[in-house]
């Protein structure tokens, strides 16, 4: 199992943890957990990340060269 954190920094010293079921849409913020499920696909990336409290699907883009 990885063990997959995601940091955002948006001015100041950074966030604090959000756990998973405390997440609201449209928001940024840092969580942590394991990653449950990798799909790697041509321009994007899926991530399903687990917690104590639940999954989310993370989606990542990726750059084109």
């Amino acid at each position: 199992m990885v063990k997959l954190i995601v940091v955002y920094f948006r001015g100041g010293n950074g966030m604090k943890r959000t756990y998973i079921s405390e997440v609201k849409p449209d928001t940024q913020v840092k969580i942590q957990g394991f990653v449950e499920n990798l799909r790697n696909k041509r321009t994007m990336a899926f991530l399903v990340i687990k917690d104590i409290t639940g999954k989310m699907q993370v989606t990542v883009e990726k750059e084109k060269y």
